[in-house]
């Protein structure tokens, strides 16, 4: 019995040491597993910090796209007034210039019968506007009476001498001269 004593403790000291083997790596394993808990708990803070910070940077980025829709809008609608401003300007101009070629032309018939275009621009629409404008105002008053009888003075000068840079500059184009009507002008003379 003593034998059997002596070998169950044996056994005994055996599983004691196993068990005691277990145990500490037990105790290791849950050692490691506590501190990938709290690495993992760290890790979850740092994250919950930056996708605080990146919804902030998210919140700012969409306010400035905001601010910058709203800039191209009222630059585009600006564009768009310049833009009605600018072909309402154009049309008048050119409106402008086809008068003054009219009214060119009409002095041409009386001053310089060679220079004169019988079917320039006389059934012009923007002539028949701008008649109908002046059938509806009143007619003239009669001139101031004056000491001396008119009296035709004699012309040295073509009219068309005049500078026609003066007529651009307020019609606000540029036209190009050319050369040779003022060398007829001078041949005539």
């Amino acid at each position: 019995m003593v034998a059997n004593l002596k070998k169950e403790q044996i056994d005994d000291d055996n599983k004691k040491g196993y068990c005691d083997k277990q145990f500490d790596l037990t105790e290791d394993k849950k050692k490691e597993l506590e501190m990938s808990v709290s690495d993992s708990e760290t890790a979850i803070e740092e994250m919950e910090g930056d996708i605080a910070r990146l919804t902030e940077e998210i919140a700012t980025l969409t306010a400035g796209i905001k601010k910058l829709d709203e800039s191209v809008t009222e630059a585009t609608e600006q564009r768009q007034k310049e833009n009605a401003e600018y072909k309402e300007l154009k049309q008048s101009d050119t409106a402008a210039k086809e008068i003054l070629k009219f009214a060119k032309n009409r002095l041409n018939k009386f001053y310089a019968p060679k220079l004169y275009k019988p079917g320039l621009l006389q059934e012009s629409a923007v002539y028949i506007q701008v008649s109908s404008h002046e059938q509806k105002r009143a007619p003239p008053a009669p001139p101031p009476e004056s000491f001396n009888a008119y009296t035709k003075k004699i012309r040295r000068r073509c009219w068309c001498d005049a500078d026609d840079r003066l007529v651009d500059q307020r019609v606000g184009c540029r036209v190009a001269r050319s050369g040779d009507k003022r060398e007829r002008c001078a041949k005539r003379l």
